[in-house]
C-alpha cells in the first residue's frame, strides 16, 4: 500500500535524524546531566589528588635541594670556607644589602662595600655552579637518602602529569557533555515536525490496516459459507388431510354468500324496477286520480 510505503519511508527519516543525533537527543538530558555531575565530582576528586601529589612533590624537591646545599657546604668546607657555600654567602650580602638601604643611599660606604662584596660573591658563587658537577653528583649518589627520593620524585612527577592528563580528559568530556545538553532544545524542534508527521502517517496506516483486515476476514467468512453444504436433520412428513381448502367451510361460505347475494339482488331489483302495477302506484308515481281501473283481459 502507498501508506504502508510513506510510513516505511518516514522511519528511516527519523531512524537516521535519531542516528545523527545520538547523544543530544531530548530523551538522553536528564542522563547527560547525570554523567556532568558525576564527571565532576570525578574531576573535584582528581583535583585534590593533584595538589595532594604536587605538595608531595614540592616537600621531596625542598628535601634533594637541602641535600645539594649541604654538600655544597661540605665542599667549601674543604676548600676553607666552613659553614657556609658561595651561593648561601650571596644570599647574606643581598639581605644586608637591602636592609643598609633602607637606612643609607646609594653613595653610602657602607652601601659600596656591599655591592662590591655582593660582586665578588656572586661571581665565585657562579664559578661554584660552573665547576664539574660530576664531583658534587658522585657525592649525592653515594648517599642512598638521595637515591631514593630521587626515585620519589621522579614518581611523583609521573603521577602529577597522569593527573594533569586525566583532569584535562575530564574537562573535555564535560565540555562534551555540556554542549549534549545545550543542543537538545535544538534537536527536539527539528525532531517534532517529523514525529507528528510520523504518527499521523502511522495512525493512518492503523486504520487502513484495520479495514483491510476486516474486509479480508468478511471475504474468507463469504467463501466458506458460500461452500457450505446442508443436511436434513427432520424430514418433513406427509399431511393425513389436506390443509387447504376445507370443503365443509367452503361450502358454508357458499351458502352464506349466496344467500346475502340473493337477498341483495331481491332489494336490488325492487328498488330499481319503476314499472306500476296497481292504481295505487300509479297515483303515488304520478300524483294524478285515477278514473277508472281496467282489469286484465285474459283470452281464453
Amino acid at each position: 500500500m502507498a501508506s504502508e510505503g510513506r510510513l516505511t519511508t518516514l522511519e528511516a527519516r527519523l531512524r537516521e535524524m535519531k542516528e545523527s543525533y545520538m547523544g543530544r537527543l531530548p530523551e538522553q538530558t536528564n542522563a547527560n546531566l547525570a554523567m556532568v555531575a558525576a564527571l565532576q565530582r570525578q574531576l573535584e576528586a582528581n583535583a585534590t589528588t593533584g595538589r595532594a601529589e604536587q605538595d608531595r612533590l614540592s616537600m621531596i624537591e625542598r628535601q634533594l635541594e637541602s641535600m645539594q646545599q649541604s654538600v655544597d657546604q661540605a665542599a667549601a668546607a674543604l676548600r676553607g670556607t666552613p659553614g657556609e657555600s658561595a651561593q648561601s654567602h650571596v644570599e647574606s650580602l643581598r639581605r644586608q644589602l637591602a636592609d643598609s638601604r633602607l637606612t643609607f643611599t646609594e653613595k653610602h660606604p657602607e652601601v659600596v662595600r656591599l655591592k662590591e662584596e655582593l660582586a665578588t660573591a656572586e661571581k665565585a658563587a657562579a664559578a661554584e655552579r660552573a665547576r664539574p658537577a660530576n664531583d658534587r653528583l658522585a657525592m649525592l649518589q653515594s648517599n642512598p637518602e638521595y637515591r631514593q627520593l630521587v626515585k620519589d620524585r621522579d614518581a611523583t612527577k609521573l603521577r602529577v602529569a597522569e593527573v594533569q592528563r586525566s583532569g584535562q580528559a575530564i574537562t573535555s568530556q564535560i565540555r562534551q557533555y555540556q554542549a549534549r545538553v545545550e543542543t537538545a532544545p535544538r534537536v527536539e524542534q527539528q525532531l517534532l515536525s517529523l514525529n507528528r508527521e510520523y504518527e499521523l502517517e502511522r495512525a493512518a496506516y492503523g486504520d487502513l490496516s484495520q479495514k483491510r483486515q476486516a474486509a479480508l476476514i468478511a471475504e474468507d467468512l463469504q467463501r466458506k459459507q458460500g461452500g457450505e453444504q446442508f443436511a436434513v436433520l427432520v424430514p418433513a412428513g406427509l399431511p393425513d388431510e389436506p390443509f387447504k381448502p376445507k370443503p365443509l367451510r367452503v361450502m358454508l361460505m357458499a351458502l352464506a354468500a349466496g344467500f346475502v347475494l340473493g337477498g341483495a339482488g331481491a332489494v336490488g331489483r325492487e328498488y330499481l324496477d319503476r314499472s306500476v302495477h296497481d292504481a295505487r302506484g300509479l297515483r303515488d308515481e304520478f300524483e294524478l286520480p285515477v278514473l277508472a281501473e281496467i282489469p286484465r283481459i285474459v283470452v281464453s
